[in-house]
């Protein structure tokens, strides 16, 4: 084994000037390939991860709806009062509400707005830092507000959607104070979204009087929901007709199409690996064409061919590594020096003032050593040439 080593180190140093060219650009698009999947990688999942929490700050992490009419719940204080016995809701770690999300119609300074109400009970207000409010009083989404040009105090005529559209009930303008504007941070929402406060929302906004849309539920600790999800489908298991959703379901698309550019974007930055790769292969069968001589000299003193391919394979590896590996060092230290100094400031158009990364460690690794695996794959070719080198041909051609 120590003399297969340094006959690998010994190729690496005597290998041909255009050899040895092309082995240093192969082992640069290695790094440079493994250094733009880490620190790309990182900060789209740095964007998920702030847009998650985004999301679990403000809005209700358990929704349970009714299937038959999804705007109303009838019986919603027997849905609302089974869910008060989770033990859960006895610790105060879930807050339990009824809410209203349906969509209405603003009028303000001749402009009609389409808009969803949303509501929620004051504690769990609170909670989605939605400041609180009075009778008649509505919170907007802040660029809801902006983009309308409303200000504070600002007076707002507000139509129920369903009696907009209802043929037999002529639709109520209702007037409301603007009183805040929410910014969440999810651009949407914040276009689309006003809070009111529950009793209104429930009298006004509902097809059904005093009738909320359904029961919501708000985790403290965001990261037992699913526990929470699977106790909440036990105790309304007899109950029929109903629908239970997380945030999670009710932004699947969202997430899916975040999971679809980030497979897109690893697999094109992989082609910078993949092409790497064929200039390390090149540089190999360059070497082993220039060095048969000495692979027949080798073979007539003792070295067999299954020897001389695991010397090719090891100059292979020490490329591919050595790309891989300085690639992985660089693009962690960056995303480390970014997620803990935050060096990368983003303009104030960006809900984000910096650019976020998420720091993984082991995917990181797991990239490095993908790297290399390529790299040692695109080994294949060069060890054919290995195996056809006639020993009695070269010493009588040298």
């Amino acid at each position: 084994m120590g003399v297969k080593r340094f006959i690998s180190r010994r190729l690496l140093g005597l290998s041909g000037e255009r050899s040895r060219v092309v082995s240093v650009f192969g082992v640069t698009g290695v790094l440079l390939g493994v250094f733009s999947i880490i620190t790309v990688v990182s900060v789209m999942y740095g964007f998920q991860d702030e847009l998650i929490k985004r999301i679990l700050g403000h809005q209700p992490h358990i929704y349970v709806l009714d299937t038959e009419s999804p705007s109303a719940m009838s019986d919603w204080s027997a849905v609302y009062e089974k869910l008060n016995g989770i033990e859960d809701v006895k610790n105060g770690q879930v807050l339990v509400s009824p809410f209203v999300e349906n969509e209405v119609i603003l009028y303000f300074n001749g402009f009609t707005i389409g808009s969803v109400a949303f509501s929620v009970s004051r504690d769990m207000m609170d909670k989605l830092l939605v400041p609180r409010l009075a009778h008649r009083e509505t919170a907007l989404g802040e660029q809801l507000g902006y983009t309308n040009q409303m200000v504070r105090m600002d007076q707002l005529e507000v139509v129920s959607g369903w009696e907009a559209v209802s043929s037999s009930l002529a639709p109520k303008i209702r007037k409301f104070t603007t009183v805040d504007f929410v910014k969440t941070g999810t651009y949407a929402r914040d276009l689309k979204y006003a809070y009111f406060e529950l009793d209104d929302a429930m009298n006004y906004f509902t097809p059904l009087k005093g009738v909320p849309t359904g029961i919501a539920l708000l985790c403290l600790d965001p990261s037992r929901m699913n526990d929470v999800a699977i106790k909440t489908r036990e105790v309304l298991g007899g109950i029929k007709g109903l629908k239970i959703q997380t945030w999670e379901d009710r932004n699947q698309k969202l997430f899916y199409s975040l999971k679809l550019e980030r497979v897109a974007m690893l697999v094109t930055l992989f082609f910078i690996i993949l092409v790497a790769s064929f200039s390390i292969t090149a540089s190999l069968v360059m070497m082993v064409e220039s060095k048969k001589p000495d692979f027949a000299i080798l073979s007539s003193m003792g070295l067999s061919t299954n020897e001389l391919k695991r010397i090719v394979m090891y100059v292979a590896m020490i490329k591919g590594t050595i790309g891989a590996v300085i690639g992985g060092i660089l693009g962690t230290v960056l995303c480390y020096l970014i997620d803990k100094y935050r060096i990368i400031t983003l303009p104030s158009i960006y809900y984000d003032t910096y650019l976020p990364v998420r720091f993984d460690i082991g995917f990181n690794a797991l990239i490095v050593v993908l790297a290399i695996v390529i790299c040692v794959a695109g080994v294949l070719f060069p060890l054919r040439l290995v195996s056809k080198i006639s020993i009695i041909s070269e010493l009588r051609k040298n």
